[in-house]
């Protein structure tokens, strides 16, 4: 009676996870075995590791990432020019609270989405905020903001998120208004499909190189790993 009583009194606290590890610890005869200390040490850890999972699926919902995808998946085996090594690089999330920028490049079906989503996927379980927009709704959205007067609302929401994913980016140049959105914050994940007459392939690099910066428009980014997929 004792400890149904405990375990409600943990329910009215919103200790859920600790509640649930206490009943499961109960009910198995070796936990007699630990001490006081390892056993509240244990539900402690339990209620931590179940208050990081309810963040992680929280995250992982109001990302909207397109595809479910994880940098452990990827597949290295194919010829598409994609460094292991640079991805690697890039499972570490510290370049998101660098505000350093990523642009994948490389034609249709190659598996840009995937590997953004898998980037996104990363930074979430690191604790950082995500959100993917395809480009033509980020800025049909931005647009329709200033109409209706929630422009402002709409930036500061964008601004709270520490890694914005935006897909078919650049696909065509920016009009002067959608150039000035743009710069109103540094995008985190860049896609995009290459014309012909752009390079194949790009150096990890800080900065855009000229010799891949036309025919994009001038925007002003600082500290870029461009990573090019064939």
């Amino acid at each position: 009676m004792l400890d149904q009583q405990t375990i409600s009194i943990l329910h009215s606290l919103n200790l859920f996870g600790l509640a649930r590890s206490f009943e499961e610890r109960l009910a198995d005869p070796k936990q007699a075995e630990l001490s006081h200390a390892e056993f509240v040490g244990l539900l402690v850890q339990d209620e931590k590791t179940y208050r990081d999972n309810l963040r992680l699926r929280r995250l992982l919902k109001k990302a909207k990432l397109r595809q479910e995808a994880a940098l452990e998946d990827i597949d290295y085996r194919a010829s598409r020019g994609l460094s292991q090594q640079v991805v690697l690089e890039l499972a570490n999330p510290e370049w998101v609270a660098a505000r350093r920028n990523v642009l994948l490049t490389g034609p249709t079906g190659i598996g840009k989405t995937y590997i953004a989503c898998a980037l996104g996927n990363s930074a979430a379980r690191h604790g950082y905020t995500v959100l993917y927009l395809r480009a033509p709704r980020l800025f049909e959205t931005l647009q329709q903001s200033r109409g209706d007067g929630s422009h402002l609302k709409t930036l500061a929401k964008l601004c709270r998120v520490q890694l914005l994913i935006i897909d078919d980016f650049l696909l065509t140049p920016l009009s002067d208004w959608e150039r000035r959105e743009t710069c109103w914050r540094s995008w985190r994940i860049g896609i995009r499909r290459p014309p012909p007459s752009s390079p194949a392939s790009a150096p990890l690099a800080t900065g855009i190189p000229t010799s891949a910066t036309p025919p994009w428009p001038t925007l002003s980014v600082t500290g870029c790993c461009i990573m090019p997929i064939r």
